[in-house]
């Protein structure tokens, strides 16, 4: 079971509607996977909220009004029931009603991002969370076994879309590194649009000689958070400045390119990062 159909299936769950063998196979995942389990947590804070909501008292003269309406309702058509001031009263009415209930989805969504905050407790100095090197990590941890697996973790932590080249650049409004030359002997398996805390990420998988992947994501502002305690090294490959960090036996880079970031992950060398470097940072259409 991935985390995809895990997510579909905890509010089910929460409210005890699964059956016992499926909700033994949501536990497993559950105990096996952080970010699943956050969200868990989320649907009880939600839960405990609602409870907590005062009921709201009717106002003192409605069925005074209820009450002096029936007579009428069985003396003309339905259709003349309501006289327009009434009509306009109740749309005015069903407007706060809604913007009461749009308040109530407003908090409950800031309550849910702040439990799990102190579900976390745990902040880098940028602001930004540190589920992000989480998710990153195991990104990382997976990616050599099984790059599709891991780009599964990838997507089911933030929000994604399978697109074409040609419908990424139309969401992000500039052409994606990967419609440039690949190196040599390099395909492009897919790509997806990544909704990341600091933007629109265009996130692509690709096929080398002999079987080997690589990853590219093309981002807004830098991101050492992603790579979380993992040494990096510094290297001037092709004229830019790129900061590299070992996992397994790959590696994961990141460069400056024009206005945005360009990240590489699972490279062999220094070498092949220049060959990457060469290929997708070029010249903006």
């Amino acid at each position: 079971m991935n985390c995809s159909e895990v997510r579909d299936l905890l509010s089910p769950l929460h409210d005890g509607e699964l059956s016992a063998e499926l909700r033994e196979s949501v536990e497993q995942h559950l105990r096996e996977c952080p970010a699943c389990a956050a969200v868990r947590t989320s649907f009880g804070a939600m839960s405990l909220l609602a409870r907590e909501l005062p009921e709201p008292e009717p106002h003192a003269e409605l069925w005074n009004q209820i009450e002096a309406e029936l007579p009428r309702a069985h003396s003309r058509p339905v259709q003349w029931l309501l006289s327009a001031e009434s009509f306009r009263e109740l749309a005015r009415r069903s407007r706060i009603l809604t913007a009461a209930v749009t308040a109530v989805v407003l908090v409950l969504a800031g309550t849910t991002l702040v439990v799990y905050d102190q579900f976390h407790d745990r902040r880098d100095s940028n602001g930004h969370d540190e589920h992000l090197a989480v998710n990153f990590d195991q990104f990382l941890n997976e990616f050599p076994k099984s790059p599709e697996h891991a780009q599964e973790l990838l997507h089911a932590s933030y929000p994604s879309n399978l697109v074409d080249v040609d419908q990424a650049a139309f969401q992000v409004k500039y052409r994606p590194a990967v419609s440039n030359r690949l190196p040599k002997g390099y395909t492009l398996d897919s790509v997806h649009l990544v909704r990341m805390p600091c933007c629109l990420c265009v996130e692509a998988l690709c096929t080398g000689p002999g079987g080997s992947r690589v990853a590219v994501l093309e981002h807004a502002i830098d991101q050492p958070v992603w790579f979380g305690d993992r040494p990096a090294s510094e290297c001037n490959c092709g004229g830019r400045k790129a900061r590299m960090v070992k996992f397994d036996s790959h590696y994961a880079a990141t460069w400056k390119s024009a206005r945005r970031y360009l990240t590489v992950i699972g490279i062999r060398d220094e070498d092949e990062l220049r060959e990457w470097i060469q290929h997708l940072d070029r010249p903006e259409a």
